[in-house]
């Protein structure tokens, strides 16, 4: 006679990565965590990708987070095909809507997102350096100045650092540049403060020649009544909640701050 011993498994929420099963992956899923993290999100907040791409940083939010509410926004259809493969890939139903939409209308109410989360463009595969700084930035930054909280409101943005200037300057630091403050940024000036600077290289770790120095950007808005401060913070190599390892330290943070493990029976692993 035949013996069936039922075994448990304990799992913990996650996706594989790598050969492809991530579909046609773009920013590092290291990266993407990171970002994610340094919203410092709380159940119940809605979460807001503008420019989601595949979605890898929503997928790597909600493995983490998964009792926030994650909204993913992009304007190329295609794009947007890869996030809902990617987002097919969770073993649960994940809480992301995925939108087809500009960033610089958003289909979104005033005031109801508590994060924007977003690799915005550098001017390298969409747009280009020159559309980016003479209106894209402003555009996006008025439209996430509108739907997030007035008073509990936060973006982590990963920028190059070639970009970070004008990316600095349409979130209300108009001397990031150089250049005289338009109207628009002399407006949205003291809507932010900037808590961060991460400097982060991107690309070939294994050839240094081939990185593109980018910085993830942190910002919040500022305390009610209180002095609005619109000096940048120092770039850095680490960031409040990172390890002396730094980076090296973020795939064994990221797991100890995924939910704990459940059983697996009945469940395809």
């Amino acid at each position: 006679s035949d013996l069936l011993v039922d075994l448990p498994i304990l799992t913990q929420g996650a996706i594989r990565i790598g050969g492809g099963e991530i579909c046609e992956a773009g920013l590092s899923a290291q990266v993407a965590w990171a970002l994610a993290r340094s919203a410092e999100l709380s159940p119940g907040e809605r979460v807001l990708d503008p420019m989601c791409g595949r979605g890898v940083i929503l997928v790597e939010a909600v493995l983490s987070w998964p009792k926030c509410h994650f909204v993913g926004l992009d304007l190329d259809e295609t794009q947007l095909q890869g996030a809902r493969r990617n987002i097919a890939l969770l073993r649960d139903s994940p809480g992301i809507d995925i939108l087809h939409g500009d960033a610089r209308r958003l289909p979104i109410p005033d005031g109801c997102i508590d994060a924007v989360i977003c690799d915005i463009p550098f001017g390298r595969h969409f747009s280009s350096i020159e559309e980016c700084r003479s209106g894209l930035y402003r555009d996006v930054f008025a439209e996430f100045d509108r739907v997030l909280s007035k008073s509990a409101g936060r973006m982590v943005l990963l920028s190059s650092m070639e970009q970070e200037p004008w990316v600095l300057q349409a979130a209300g630091f108009p001397d990031a540049t150089g250049e005289a403050a338009s109207e628009e940024g002399m407006r949205a000036k003291g809507s932010w403060l900037c808590t961060a600077r991460r400097r982060i290289p991107l690309g070939n770790w294994s050839d240094a020649s081939r990185n593109l120095d980018c910085v993830i950007l942190v910002f919040r808005r500022p305390d009610k009544g209180s002095q609005r401060n619109t000096e940048l913070p120092a770039l850095s190599d680490r960031l409040w909640w990172e390890t002396s390892a730094g980076r090296a330290d973020w795939a064994t943070t990221k797991i100890s701050a995924r939910p704990p493990m459940q059983l697996a029976r009945g469940r395809e692993i």
